[in-house]
């Protein structure tokens, strides 16, 4: 933990004087307590998300349902597609839609 705190605070150090230097303003280097205690607590929830939330989704099925590797655990999805008559498409949706298009690239 502390070796990580310590790497960014050098790292936030060179980060901001290349910046500081780029634009020409003074900017100050220490990493706030606030980061540091934010930093500490995506440290430790994140891991232990990550280490609870399958081990709840495993022990919500029967034994044998988790267990058992040769049945699909995925329900099948049916998808139905309509054809729609007799609708045309704006042309002032179809503008705007090449506008943002043309902005976009």
């Amino acid at each position: 933990f502390f070796v990580g705190i310590i790497a960014a605070h050098f790292l936030n150090a060179f980060v901001l004087s290349t910046i500081a230097d780029l634009i020409r303003i003074k900017l100050d280097f220490s990493l706030k307590p606030s980061a540091i205690f934010y930093a500490a607590c995506m440290g430790l929830l994140v891991p232990i998300l990550a280490a609870i939330l399958p081990i709840r989704k495993a022990l919500s099925s029967t034994l044998n349902d988790a267990l058992d590797v040769t049945r699909n655990k995925v329900n099948a999805v049916e998808v139905s597609i309509q054809r729609s008559t007799g609708q045309r498409t704006p042309p002032a949706l179809v503008a705007l839609g090449a506008l943002v298009a043309g902005f976009g690239t």
